[in-house]
């Protein structure tokens, strides 16, 4: 889940006519959100979130995948051809989070009620980093 999701679905922030506001700007303790909070509430009015989202934030990817890495969740693998080093492969350890995902985006896709925020950026987060490949691989899950 995103920061922006995250702070939202624990009410530190909330989104109106499409600009971010801080409603608690307390350290969370999670350095990944600290520094979102920080970023949203510093602003001199509050952010748009569209604006705010795509903004390029250098080495939140890695922090990201260290992060998953520390708490055993995948393992980096720094592959190299010829010599040189290309793309980290990654490799999902736990396997048991992996059928946790698929678990909550089947119940997303497959429910019939109303979808409230939280879910709908869990599924539009998995399907934006592309690990539906991940929780749904081979034919049934559609890749071809």
């Amino acid at each position: 889940m995103t920061a922006r999701a995250r702070l939202a679905a624990l009410g530190r922030i909330t989104i109106t006519d499409g600009r971010i506001t801080v409603l608690d700007p307390a350290p969370t303790g999670d350095a990944e959100l600290d520094t979102a909070l920080t970023s949203m509430s510093s602003a001199a009015s509050p952010p748009r979130a569209a604006a705010w989202v795509g903004r390029p934030r250098r080495g939140i990817t890695e922090a990201y995948l260290a992060r998953l890495e520390r708490a055993g969740t995948i393992r980096i693998e720094q592959a190299r051809i010829l010599g040189i080093r290309i793309k980290p492969l990654l490799h999902v350890t736990d396997t048991a989070r992996v059928a946790d995902a698929r678990a909550r985006l089947d119940a997303i896709a497959l429910g019939s009620g109303p979808v409230d925020s939280a879910r709908a950026a869990y599924g539009g987060l998995a399907r934006a980093t592309n690990v539906d490949w991940i929780i749904y691989p081979g034919w049934d899950g559609g890749h071809h």
